[in-house]
């Protein structure tokens, strides 16, 4: 149970109350949960301030009008408590806000129904509305079967490309795992109420609201093993019987996830972990390893290999960057898994131990404080240089700058002077597909200062081999490659 529910009523007289409760004194009650786009930093959220203050009681109209909706289904639907994380979590109490988003797959999994307030992209606008321009207009028909029934047939709206468009929840990195981890979804579409029930995989075919069509471009959740998706409608009562299905389905979510804003960049870990732990549990397998901020290292290496996905536009993050580096989870981009493109490379690197410190130990599936891995691979030197203004695309030339014998695609944007970058870089050797033109992949590290006597790295992107329309060159490069990684040996280091 969560540690604080918001208890809900009206009176003979219409009148609604809100106050904030502790389960631990109210006990075990049944609750709904709310969905919904923040839109920004919340004047309304709880603080130790506010709690103590106004010992919880809360004044309904100085909140944002989604929750008020909210509130009204709640009540509405015969229910009395309702779950809202700015209202329930102590947002300016760090402990007690990765205790409660630890708790996110049992506070979703186990309310009776989550209001998932789709339409608005912010709290302010709620999603109890009048009708749109269409529904206003719409023509009613009535129709005399032969049978001597009599019905209405209602013509809605014109097509109109522009009317079926993504709601605004649909691009939020939470609502993932609150889609994902809930038992039943009301959802406040702009056109349409859509009642799910995700652990069927049904959607409720009678139009909830009794006659207007919302189109949906396709389903965002697919069974497992479908043709191209590989998640499930739900994570509850799945089973992951093998570790190459846990492997595609993660990498699958994670490059979902990516693709969602978060209100704040930091939020990324937290934002997924609430999947992660529900999906350990049904490994079946139970190969998945260790989970370190958004990695399950012990078990596939492969996991190292993501990449910042598309030419768009990127912040300098030098400077923000979170650590480890390694992990997809320390920049604030899209990214892609390169082993779901290019899942024919084995790996060629021998990971050996590893060791991280939890920024809360009752969340481990949360934050870290640090984390490293030992691993044991091939290095070689070489020479990154970046021109013009796609400053996360570069080459790769040998150290004395003669062949190229590579790309490079950056993590982040690094410093250009006169449009350009040229820097010292290691690259090691991730990925081969074996053969006589190998595919070769790996990342680009930059040296730091040496630990307990053994070297350390931080990651600063991949590489590959490409040479387009031309395969001679593509030889010559594997080819120089494989020679220069072959003469390396194997070192152990630190990534960082």
């Amino acid at each position: 149970m969560p540690a604080r529910l918001l208890k809900v009523g009206s009176s003979s007289d219409g009148h609604v109350s809100a106050r904030i409760v502790a389960t631990s004194e109210h006990g075990v009650h049944a609750y709904l949960t709310l969905s919904y786009c923040w839109g920004g930093d919340q004047t309304h959220k709880t603080t130790e301030k506010s709690l103590s203050d106004t010992e919880g009681k809360i004044d309904i109209m100085q909140l944002p009008k989604t929750i008020q909706d909210a509130i009204t289904v709640t009540v509405n639907l015969g229910y009395g408590f309702l779950w809202v994380d700015s209202v329930c979590i102590i947002q300016d109490n760090e402990l007690d806000r990765t205790t409660e988003i630890a708790k996110m797959p049992e506070i979703y999994s186990n309310a009776v129904c989550t209001i998932a307030a789709s339409s608005p992209a912010n709290c302010g606008r709620g999603f109890l509305n009048d009708h749109d321009y269409y529904t206003e207009h719409a023509i009613r028909i009535r129709l005399r079967r032969s049978e001597g029934l009599v019905s209405d047939i209602v013509h809605a709206y014109p097509y109109d490309h522009k009317n079926f468009v993504v709601e605004p929840l649909a691009t939020r990195a939470w609502s993932l795992q609150e889609r994902l981890l809930s038992t039943r979804i009301l959802e406040f579409r702009r056109n349409q109420v859509h009642y799910l029930c995700p652990s069927t995989g049904q959607y409720d075919k009678s139009r909830s609201d009794g006659w207007k069509q919302d189109w949906l471009p396709r389903r965002q959740f697919k069974p497992l093993g479908s043709s191209n998706n590989h998640h499930p409608e739900t994570l509850l009562g799945w089973k992951i019987p093998t570790t190459e299905h846990f492997r595609h389905m993660w990498y699958s979510l994670i490059e979902m996830f990516t693709k969602r804003d978060l209100t704040f960049p930091t939020d990324r870990t937290l934002a997924i972990s609430g999947i992660a732990q529900r999906l350990a549990a049904m490994d079946e397998s139970k190969s998945c390893g260790t989970y370190i901020v958004g990695h399950w290292i012990s078990s596939d290496p492969h996991n190292l290999m993501w990449a910042r996905e598309g030419p768009n536009e990127v912040k300098d993050q030098q400077q923000t960057r979170r650590y480890p580096t390694w992990a997809w989870t320390s920049v604030e981009c899209q990214v892609i898994c390169i082993y779901m493109v290019y899942h024919q490379r084995r790996s060629v690197i021998e990971p050996i131990d590893y060791a991280f410190k939890l920024r809360d130990a009752n969340a481990p599936f949360g934050d870290v404080k640090s984390a490293t891995i030992t691993t044991k691979g091939r290095m070689i030197t070489a020479e990154c240089q970046i021109h013009g203004s796609f400053a996360w695309k570069g080459k790769l030339f040998t150290k004395l700058a003669e062949t190229q014998i590579g790309d490079a695609i950056l993590d982040t944007i690094p410093e250009l002077v006169d449009s350009r970058f040229v820097c010292e870089v290691t690259l090691l050797l991730t990925e081969s597909s074996g053969g006589r033109c190998p595919d070769l992949a790996g990342l680009i590290l930059v040296e730091d200062p040496s630990h307990n006597g053994r070297r350390r790295f931080s990651r600063l992107g991949i590489w590959v081999v490409t040479a387009v329309y031309d395969q001679r060159q593509l030889e010559q490069r594997s080819h120089l490659l494989s020679r220069l990684f072959g003469e390396s040996g194997m070192d152990t280091f630190d990534l960082v």
